[in-house]
């Protein structure tokens, strides 16, 4: 998530219930769950990573060679920093934790405002991106380098907001039509008894 998720008074209250380990873990799992972070990562094997929190190896891999991958790597991030933070082990969390409704409550309602969040924020962000496009439209309308861009942006604008531009008209012709080659002459002779009507009138 791009901001930092505050978790509301109501859920403090809940949160407030649950013992101290799984009040951290709810706020964890959450965060973790929001940057794409794998739950795994969270929960302590014994082929877990204790700088990292990566789970070395697949399940169907020897356990000596899977010692012997952890240790290879775990060499590697000792270099790098500090020890990874653990909110419990896979067993106390899938043999426990999982079917304590304290927990698993709160943990839904955790999920559920972070969501929300994230929703309201991207609701924002669109806000602030339309206000910013419609601006620029307003600056092509104003000053835009030809009539055509200031007319093609002016009615853009108009057709997102919804506006009718002007009533449209539609003509149903029945049958078939029958085009008629005409001279350059015959077509002077058409246009000037044309000009001739609208004089008249």
């Amino acid at each position: 998530m791009d901001l930092p998720w505050v978790p509301s008074v109501e859920l403090g209250e809940v949160l407030a219930e649950l013992p101290a380990r799984q009040r951290k873990a709810v706020l964890r799992v959450v965060q973790a769950e929001a940057d794409c972070v794998a739950l795994t990562r969270l929960l302590k094997t014994p082929y877990s990573c204790q700088w990292c929190g990566l789970v070395v190896g697949q399940s169907g891999t020897p356990r000596d060679e899977r010692k012997g991958m952890l240790e290879a790597h775990e060499s590697e991030c000792e270099r790098r920093g500090q020890a990874w933070r653990f909110v419990c082990s896979l067993s106390i969390y899938y043999r426990k934790w999982v079917h304590d409704a304290a927990f698993v409550s709160a943990l839904a309602m955790a999920r559920r405002e972070i969501t929300e969040q994230a929703m309201a924020s991207a609701v924002v962000g669109l806000q602030a991106g339309t206000q910013d496009a419609v601006a620029a439209v307003r600056r092509i309308i104003r000053v835009g380098e030809s009539e055509a861009n200031q007319l093609r942006a002016a009615f853009g604008l108009l057709d997102r907001a919804g506006v009718e531009t002007a009533q449209k008209a539609t003509t149903t012709v029945a049958g078939e039509l029958e085009y008629v080659d005409v001279t350059e002459g015959e077509l002077a002779a058409i246009e000037e008894a044309l000009r001739g009507e609208s004089g008249a009138e």
